[in-house]
């Protein structure tokens, strides 16, 4: 089973985005669930909170996630918030997605990374791409989703990610949906252009 929280304001999708994830996984023949966490509130820019629980496996838990498999980010500055331990919440050997430019500007990611706790951290602009799509500045919960179709992930299929988004966004759906293919597109690429460094290096050390 994959446990995976979702962190975000009020206004940018975060519950959206785990009943959009966990949905997805159902259309693909899986179990999933997912609830609005601790934190959730209707007030914009509040803080809020998401769990999605994907197994192969009929799901039994029901209850919060405090020590998540993945973890999905989609206001970064939330991390600089004293009152939410945001990064604690995941467990040792898992993973993190931000919406963000540049992951060098997170030092308590790169040092999850660098001392191995986080087995992988991965930063995509959602905004830029949101903004290019003509969805607005915050309104990033679809387009980060498509990071979880592609490899390393692959969570959820891509079509039944766009199925669900087509019948459940109910405006700017053409929107949603390309920038939600942008981000799958981006995150095979990475996935691809990485296998290819990791293949040259093993045939030079062979070598």
């Amino acid at each position: 089973m994959t446990e995976i929280v979702i962190h975000g304001r009020g206004g940018q999708g975060a519950v959206t985005a785990a009943k959009i994830l966990a949905m997805a996984a159902l259309a693909d023949g899986k179990f999933a669930i997912y609830r609005p966490g601790l934190f959730a509130a209707e007030r914009m820019g509040a803080p809020v909170k998401a769990f999605v629980r994907i197994s192969d496996e009929e799901i039994y838990r029901r209850y919060k996630i405090t020590s998540a498999d993945g973890m999905i980010i989609l206001d970064p500055s939330l991390l600089s918030l004293g009152a939410i331990d945001v990064l604690n919440g995941v467990k040792k050997g898992g993973w993190v997605v931000i919406n963000s430019r540049n992951l060098g500007d997170y030092p308590d990611i790169m040092e999850g990374v660098a001392s191995l706790h986080f087995s992988r951290a991965t930063a995509i602009d959602a905004t830029s791409l949101a903004l290019k799509h003509g969805l607005g500045a915050t309104i990033v919960n679809t387009a980060i989703l498509g990071m979880f179709a592609a490899p390393p992930f692959s969570l959820v299929s891509l079509d039944a990610l766009l199925r669900v988004v087509t019948t459940t966004v109910p405006r700017k759906t053409k929107e949603n949906l390309a920038a939600l293919q942008e981000v799958y597109e981006i995150g095979r690429e990475r996935f691809r252009l990485g296998q290819s460094l990791n293949e040259e290096r093993c045939r030079d050390e062979q070598g």
